[in-house]
């Protein structure tokens, strides 16, 4: 899954984005090709010890680095842009309604 996508899921379950989480769990893509899923900078220990390492939103960051091993591993792609459209309708129907509501 790209790293839009990744964002895209962090803003869906933590309301905010964690880029330098996916890109430290991607970084030895470059290396290693479509195997970099293999390596250990790509695994749940790893996602752990970078949120532990972190300054602040230890657990956000930890969970936003579980949750792209496991949408990497699902293959959610698919499932990460039906939420997105989602909740974009579901925001735009609230501000609609919301502007009806004060006209009253």
């Amino acid at each position: 899954m790209d790293h839009r996508r990744h964002r895209k899921l962090d803003r869906i379950l933590f309301s905010e984005e964690f880029p330098d989480v996916h890109k430290y769990l991607d970084s030895t893509c470059k290396t290693s090709g479509k195997y970099h899923r293999r390596d250990f900078v790509h695994s749940p220990i790893s996602a752990i010890i970078y949120g532990l390492l972190a300054k602040d939103k230890q657990i956000e960051r930890i969970l936003s680095g579980l949750f792209h091993i496991l949408a990497d591993e699902l293959k959610l792609e698919p499932l990460v842009d039906l939420l997105d459209s989602l909740l974009l309708f579901i925001n735009i129907n609230n501000t609609k309604t919301n502007k009806v509501r004060n006209k009253r």
